[in-house]
């Protein structure tokens, strides 16, 4: 798990051009999409409460990949956070995603293994590991 300080502290990267940011804000979920090339780019969104906030979903089309987008939509959503959860902030990241959180400033907390029990045709319960990666935060 990830954790970034503040939602303020995260290093800031603005949408490159020819994209473009659509975001929407609810009482608990800001929702952050880049557009360009009449596709979506990238998405994420964060849940926000008083208590903090969780970045989750943050993922660019191959396509897109390595144009600065994924940092784009962080800042977008920390930006719009802020004001709301200003700390901690948290999130999951796969061993693909780590270098970016961590350029953004943010800080592994722990590591964190992902599983599911399921039960097969003939009753017996299996338990998958489906990934490992890190938690990072902001505290």
């Amino acid at each position: 798990m990830f954790d970034d300080g503040t939602l303020p502290d995260q290093a800031r990267h603005p949408v490159p051009p020819p994209y473009t940011l659509e975001l929407s804000t609810g009482p608990s979920i800001v929702d952050a999409k880049l557009y360009g090339y009449g596709e979506l780019a990238a998405s994420g969104r964060m849940a926000v409460l008083h208590t903090g906030a969780v970045a989750d979903m943050i993922q660019t089309d191959p396509a897109h990949r390595r144009r600065g987008l994924a940092r784009a939509v962080m800042t977008a959503l920390a930006t719009a956070a802020a004001p709301v959860a200003p700390t901690p902030a948290y999130l999951a990241a796969s061993p693909e995603g780590r270098p970016l959180y961590t350029s953004l400033g943010w800080t592994t907390l722990t590591p964190l293994l992902v599983a599911r029990t399921t039960v097969d045709r003939s009753g017996v319960r299996k338990r998958l590991v489906t990934g490992v990666g890190r938690g990072l935060g902001n505290q």
